[in-house]
Order: C-alpha cells, then structure tokens, then sequence
C-alpha cells in the first residue's frame, strides 16, 4: 500500500508542473503560489471538520513544522514558478527528480538510514541520465535552470524535516499546518513580487482549473499519500521514487505543452526508469541449502 501511494503522488506531481506552467502565463508566479496554498488549506480544513480531527503539534515538532513549511511551500513555490517562466515544465521535473541524490546523502548521513550498492547504483544511472536529458536544452532555459538546481537542495532540506514529522504526526495535521505557515510566509513575498513586477492578472478558466487541480489534487492528496508512504519507509527509498517524475512530466508536457520530447530522450527516460526499478527493488532471495544431520555418534 505505501508504493501505490507513492506511484500516486508522484504521478499527479508529474502533472502539476503542466498545470502551472500553463498557469504562470496569465497571473504572477509568487501570488499563484499563494492561491494554491490557500485552496489546499480551506480543503485540508474541511476535511479536519467532516472528520472531527484536531489539529495536534508536539512543543519539541515546532521547529521541523516550520522548517517544513519554509522549505517546502515559501522556498520551493518561490523558486519553482518563477523558473516555469523561463525553463520547460519536463526541464522543471528533471531537476526535481535530483533531489533524492541529495537527500539520500542526508538521510545517510542525518538519519542513519543504510545505503545499499543497489541504490546507489540505481541512482547513479538515473541521476546520469537526467543530467543528459537537460544538459541538451540549458544553453535556452539557463536562469529556469538554475533556479531549479537551487530548489533541489532546498527539496532535501524538506524531506529531512517532513521525515521526523510523518513518523510522529498524521499526515492530515502536518500538511495543514506546514501550508499554513508557509502560505503566510509567501504573502509578503507575493507583495514584493506585485511591487516590482507589476505583472497583470488574468483568471482564465484555465488558471482556475490549475488551482483545483495543484491545490486539492497536488498539494491536498498527493502530499497526503506521500506523507504516509513516508511514515512507512525510509526517506531514501521514498525519495528515489522522485524520478519517475520526469518521466510523466515529459509526457505529459508533449502532449499538452508541445515539448519536444525526442527518441533520445525517451531513451534516457528509460534508463531513469531502470535505475529506480535497481535502486528500489529488493535483492531475490537465495534459497538456504539443505543440510543432512549427522547420523548419531558420527
């Protein structure tokens, strides 16, 4: 059950980068964040009400809620659509799908999670392959690029904190109140950016169907199936099913973006699906030989 959660959320994730994509054309990436976050709250909130269930927080689980909140909603919202106006949404996924390389190394280093040859091998092949498949368009979507790259370190950060989190909250408490927060703390950021920028607003049908889609669907029930997946394996494991993400994004982004998605890269797309299948499949277990007890008083 917390693979298909994980399969679940990843795929709906691989889509939220076409839906904001298509959504940042028509109103300023920091305010959208912001709406996004706050239809996943009232969501979150309704869903506390039809079940009666109290929001609780531990005094010692404060400071990973709002490092959780910092990083997993300002920061990464922050950085990720004001790259979608300048990198492709599969470019956007790839980077994402780098993640897990870090937090790996965190969750080995912080958590003392046990790395196995086979993940680490997996990783490798997948995390090559993603490079290859950005490395062909960075010369056009540097700046998009760049601010991803960013996003991935702070994608870690995140993980390690949402970790200690899904092990000791329910899921519904934790994504409630680390939305939040960091949905506060992205208003005086959405100001700056209005205060600059300038930028015009146009709510098209299209920009309401992404908030539904990214604020229920992306940010209410996949966190919700990622957090529980969490609770239920390790953080390295469950941050390596992060590259299938790129695969579904560029799929997706082809068919409904106009992407280009090339022979080549769908063949680096399954080399990333390899290296996951390597990294987190199990090793088939040997057989024990049989033994033949000594006759007594041999």
């Amino acid at each position: 059950m917390p693979i298909i959660a994980m399969l679940i959320a990843v795929i709906v994730w691989g889509g939220s980068f076409i839906a904001t994509k298509a959504a940042v054309a028509d109103v300023p990436p920091i305010a959208f964040a912001v709406l996004r976050f706050a239809v996943a709250v009232v969501g979150l909130g309704v869903v506390h009400f039809l079940t009666r269930t109290p929001i609780r927080v531990e005094r010692d689980l404060w400071r990973p809620v709002i490092v959780a909140a910092l990083t997993g909603v300002t920061l990464t919202y922050v950085l990720e659509n004001i790259a979608l106006k300048f990198t492709t949404a599969g470019n956007s996924a790839l980077f994402i799908a780098a993640s897990p390389l870090v937090t790996m190394a965190c969750a080995v280093m912080f958590l003392k999670e046990r790395l196995t040859w086979r993940m680490g091998v997996g990783s490798f092949f997948a995390f090559a392959s993603m490079v290859a498949l950005v490395g062909a368009s960075f010369g056009e979507t540097g700046v998009g690029d760049v601010l991803m790259a960013l996003n991935t370190l702070v994608g870690a950060v995140y993980a390690m904190a949402s970790k200690k989190l899904a092990d000791r909250m329910s899921p519904l408490s934790a994504l409630t109140v680390t939305f939040a927060i960091g949905m506060l703390a992205l208003l005086p950021c959405a100001g700056v950016e209005a205060l600059v920028t300038r930028a015009p607003w146009h709510m098209t049908p299209t920009v309401v169907g992404a908030l539904l889609f990214l604020g229920l669907g992306s940010s209410c029930l996949a966190y919700w199936l990622w957090m529980y997946a969490l609770g239920r394996m390790s953080a390295a494991t469950a941050g390596l099913y992060m590259y299938l993400m790129p695969v579904v994004t560029l799929l997706l982004s082809a068919h409904f973006l106009g992407e280009a998605l090339t022979p080549l890269k769908l063949v680096e797309a399954g080399v990333i699906l390899a290296g996951v299948y390597l990294a987190v499949s199990k090793p088939p277990v040997q057989p024990q030989p049989r033994t033949v007890p000594e006759a007594a008083g041999a």
